[in-house]
């Protein structure tokens, strides 16, 4: 089956979802690859407060309405160029 996926610019009360998502990523990812005391450390409220702080230069995927990745990305200094590079990418292992 197929998923149908929108690719968009995150707006400010999408933090909640993308911080559910970086969340998510990584408890999904790194458990039983990092030290679980570190892994602790990246809570659902720690996620929050990073979407909140960092919400400029950041891109969805939604499937039915829900986010479910991201990729933050920054733009180059020069105004001569569309291009920049990804800070963080994160995907719900399902999708």
């Amino acid at each position: 089956m197929i998923k149908m996926i929108s690719i968009t610019d995150m707006i400010n009360d999408e933090y909640k979802q993308k911080a559910y998502v970086h969340y998510q990523s990584w408890i999904e990812t790194y458990t039983g690859l990092i030290d679980a005391e570190f892994l602790r450390l990246e809570s659902l409220e720690y996620c929050e407060c990073i979407a909140l702080k960092f919400p400029h230069n950041t891109i969805v995927a939604k499937y039915n309405g829900h986010i479910v990745g991201f990729a933050a990305y920054e733009a180059l200094r020069d105004n001569n160029s569309s291009a920049g590079k990804v800070m963080t990418m994160y995907v719900l292992r399902s999708y």
